[in-house]
């Protein structure tokens, strides 16, 4: 499961590093994947430099806040990652459609603001 979430995670930074044009196979902005060494310590450090990064930009400019959903749950941060699915469905993203079946979302499925918020979304 860490890596279903560390993969989502690294997808979602290469789709914000492709959208401004700064993506390259080096780019920092690229995020932690499975294949970028030992999975661990380093994984971590890495997961939570591009959380440093992404809150940066953030002061710069908008980021879609399903940036930080995926960011936040693939570190483990549940917490974070409802607050940021609270400002997704404020804003009407289409990331809550996928609420109920992508995996990313299985870790935090038994919590009650998961089941409030599929219900709000009309998918309970």
């Amino acid at each position: 499961m860490l890596i279903a979430n560390l993969k989502c995670f690294s997808i979602s930074i290469q789709q914000l590093a492709i959208s401004d044009g700064r993506y390259s196979p080096r780019s920092p902005v690229r995020g932690p994947s499975a294949s970028s060494g030992p999975i661990g310590a380093a994984l971590s450090q890495d997961a939570v430099r591009t959380l440093d990064e992404l809150k940066q930009r953030e002061r710069a400019g908008y980021l879609p806040p399903a940036v930080f959903v995926n960011a936040y749950m693939g570190v483990g941060d549940h917490e974070r990652a409802f607050v940021s699915l609270e400002r997704a469905y404020d804003e009407h993203s289409n990331i809550v459609q996928f609420l109920k079946t992508h995996p990313v979302y299985d870790p935090i499925r038994a919590d009650v603001r998961f089941a409030g918020m599929l219900h709000r979304v009309g998918l309970d």
